[in-house]
């Protein structure tokens, strides 16, 4: 019962310090909250976005509620049915970032939409033909 409890432990610390991260990305406070949305013409990494967006605050809640469920056995039917239900949405979550299907842009945070949304004009102009000095002022 005790090794449970241990490693039910680190499992709820390490959600939370998924989601915490999440947070401080999504809020985009400071220069390196926003580094993942990269800027108009590159995005640092091809995962980035896809970390920051889904599968951080996924794969913390997916840690929490299931180390909670297995931890609570007796719970009350409704918490259970709580956990239940967001584990199923936080596996949703992390399904979709694994099979790289495009995140709908509401799921984005309002400040990194226009970052987005120049990123993909850019792609769009440079597969017509068009320079990249067009974008550099």
């Amino acid at each position: 019962m005790t090794d449970r409890i241990i490693v039910a432990s680190l499992a709820v610390a390490g959600g939370i310090a998924f989601v915490v991260y999440a947070c401080w990305a999504r809020a985009g406070r400071s220069p390196r909250a926003r580094r993942w949305a990269g800027n108009m013409l590159a995005q640092p990494y091809w995962w980035s976005d896809r970390f920051a967006v889904l599968a951080a605050p996924a794969a913390g809640i997916w840690l929490i509620s299931f180390s909670l469920m297995v931890t609570l056995p007796g719970a009350p039917t409704a918490l259970v049915a709580i956990l239940r239900a967001a584990f199923i949405l936080a596996s949703l979550g992390l399904v979709w970032g694994i099979l790289s299907l495009p995140i709908p842009r509401a799921l984005y945070p309002r400040w990194a939409r226009a970052i987005r949304d120049q990123r993909k004009q850019v792609d769009e102009h440079l597969r017509r033909g068009g320079s990249i000095r067009d974008f550099l002022h």
